[in-house]
């Protein structure tokens, strides 16, 4: 089987990797406190690169990368 290379990869390569196969990938190889906490940091990201985020729930995602990075 041979390596998977990300090599060459644009930054939009690298969002969408963060925020959707990433999920995928880890579904079934971490624990499941493990797995909430690289998906809730996936959904962050994903809701961080929207192209319009509403004043309220920046202050939501403010809140809740907090939590996330402590889980971590």
């Amino acid at each position: 089987m041979k390596d998977l290379k990300l090599v060459g990869l644009k930054s939009h390569d690298c969002h969408v990797l963060m925020q959707q196969l990433l999920i995928v990938a880890i579904r079934d190889i971490f624990l499941k406190k493990v797995k909430h906490a690289i998906t809730h940091l996936c959904f962050f990201f994903n809701a961080i690169s929207s192209k319009v985020i509403d004043s309220l729930k920046l202050d939501e995602l403010e809140n809740e990368v907090v939590i996330i990075l402590c889980q971590l």
